[in-house]
């Protein structure tokens, strides 16, 4: 582990079993990931953006494909500590009221929910 020098990359397909108000309620979804070795924040926020794209069908829940990789490209793998977890963080986005026609459209951003895991097993 120790000569891996690539950078570490995660693939996020999709996000499964939305609650079905907050597909009226946002325009878009941001989710970010960040590395933590305890406490101590080891990497740079990496983040993919989408617009609401979700399958509703009868049988399963509302979902949002993201379909995307994030690339800590500032962080090795062979950096990372067998105690490393990833932190990923879903955000949804709204338009704020607006105030004028000449003024940029502000977003309202809300955290709507969180997941952390480790990186590696008791094994390495």
């Amino acid at each position: 582990m120790s000569d891996m020098g690539d950078s570490f990359l995660v693939r996020v397909g999709a996000v499964h079993r939305l609650k079905p108000e907050w597909t009226t309620t946002y325009m878009n979804y941001v989710l970010t990931a960040e590395i933590y070795h305890g406490t101590r924040f080891m990497s740079k926020v990496a983040s993919s953006t989408v617009d609401v794209t979700r399958s509703d069908n009868h049988w399963f829940f509302n979902t949002i494909v993201f379909d995307a990789w994030l690339d800590f490209s500032n962080t090795a793998v062979c950096i990372l500590s067998r105690e490393s977890r990833i932190v990923f963080s879903l955000y949804g986005r709204k338009p704020q009221e607006e105030g004028g026609r000449d003024q940029k459209p502000m977003w309202t951003t809300v955290e709507l929910g969180w997941a952390s895991t480790q990186l590696f097993n008791f094994k390495g």
